[in-house]
């Protein structure tokens, strides 16, 4: 199983060359940015919300630092004026604003833009004394979340309700830190992950009760969880079982979890389409030793699309109605673009391209007016690129065969 995987979606075959075939249309790649002309990097990994109608973007300026961008899909991205002095990290749309770690090294806080005033400013002081280092930003219900060092809690869980101090929200009572980190919010709690005298386990929180652990059953042991989605009214994760293996965990919000599989184990990146569960994930004893791309429905795990291999799928994101995911065409070999209507085949979009340029970098991609953005590199350094899709619809599904796909049987 792998652990905070990548989330790209392809390479492609070459910053020269941007269309590449695609049944009767065509794909295109094209470069939007160069932040920082010559070789050097614009963008360092995609940090990205889309607000208003517009792509928002941390980004470098050539004079050094980052700022913060905008992007209105037609014309040329723009710096926020002010923003290079906040260096901002991360970011989150949230009432109506973009929240960031912002500030100097020695003091760095959680800031605010307001895109109608066009301020920038820090939004609230975590720490007092010193350096508050905020991270893993994430939006719940009425809450702001994120991880950040307060003055006598250590390193924990902050919420803000838009006024006021943070609150700690301690999973790690006292000065000792819990180091959180994959924050997930679904409508009624926040999950989080924390590492407390060197036990990483799943905690939750409901917005007004002290934090809980989610303990395991008594059979059910797991250990290192990550990579959250929730579909369906409950979450899953990926977690070790109590013999190190990867499984794929279910929990309900009552009940301990407990793995949906004892054979299947993920190999990518676990996600939602069209309201149910998706994950890449190999199962030897169910007839796939290689990574396949697998729908769970309430019945249990059935293939999208038996005998196609999608090795060690990554970013499981929607464009056009259509799923998209990286993956190489077998163990070792070139990556390829897939795509999925929610019926029929899993179509690889592309030859395999392999190492060409541009090479995806960071962790994100993000869908915007139609089009998928992330962040890659090539002569230019790494910079901000769009992807348009050949597909306008989804045919097998837009006809309305829909069902397997809403059935319950795998």
């Amino acid at each position: 199983m792998r652990f905070r995987p990548l989330l790209l979606l392809f390479t492609c075959a070459g910053a020269l060359a941007p269309l590449l075939a695609a049944g009767a249309g065509a794909d295109v790649l094209t470069r939007i940015t160069d932040l920082r002309p010559g070789a050097d990097d614009g963008l360092d990994g995609l940090a990205a919300a889309v607000l208003d109608g517009q792509l928002w973007f941390v980004g470098r300026p050539p004079g050094g630092g980052s700022a913060l961008w905008r992007y209105d899909g037609v014309n040329p991205p723009t710096m926020v004026p002010g923003s290079d002095a906040a260096d901002p990290a991360g970011l989150v749309a949230w009432n109506g604003k973009l929240y960031f770690g912002g500030g100097p090294n020695s003091d760095r806080e959680l800031w605010v833009h307001d895109p109608v005033g066009g301020t920038v400013a820090e939004a609230v002081d975590v720490r007092a004394s010193g350096n508050a280092v905020v991270e893993e930003i994430e939006a719940f219900g009425a809450w702001l979340c994120f991880a950040a060092f307060g003055d006598t809690t250590g390193r924990e869980l902050f919420c803000w309700d838009g006024s006021g101090p943070a609150d700690a929200v301690e999973l790690n009572p006292g000065a000792g830190d819990s180091y959180p980190s994959e924050l997930h919010a679904t409508a009624s709690r926040l999950y989080v992950v924390a590492q407390i005298d060197g036990d990483v386990r799943l905690w939750s929180w409901n917005g007004a009760d002290p934090p809980s652990l989610i303990a395991a059953a008594p059979s059910g042991e797991y250990d290192w969880p990550c990579c959250l989605a929730s579909a369906g009214g409950e979450t899953y994760f990926e977690a070790f079982d109590s013999d190190f293996f990867g499984r794929l965990w279910r929990h309900d919000g009552v009940n301990p979890p407990e793995p949906v599989s004892a054979d299947l184990e993920p190999d990518g990146w676990t996600g939602v389409y069209r309201n149910r569960l998706v994950l890449g994930a190999t199962n030897p004893p169910g007839g796939a030793p290689e990574a396949e791309l697998w729908r769970l429905a309430p019945a249990g795990l059935a293939r999208l699309s038996p005998g196609t291999p999608v090795e060690s799928a990554d970013a499981l994101a929607v464009v056009r109605d259509g799923l998209f995911a990286r993956g190489f065409v077998a163990a070792g070999t070139a990556t390829a673009l897939y795509r999925y209507c929610g019926a029929g085949d899993v179509v690889a979009l592309t030859d395999p391209f392999g190492g060409s340029d541009p090479e995806p970098a960071g962790e994100r991609a993000i869908a915007f007016a139609g089009r998928l953005f992330f962040a890659a590199e090539d002569a230019a350094g790494q910079e901000l690129w769009a992807f348009d899709s050949s597909h306008l619809f989804c045919d097998d599904f837009e006809s309305g065969d829909t069902s397997w796909w809403s059935s319950s049987v795998p």
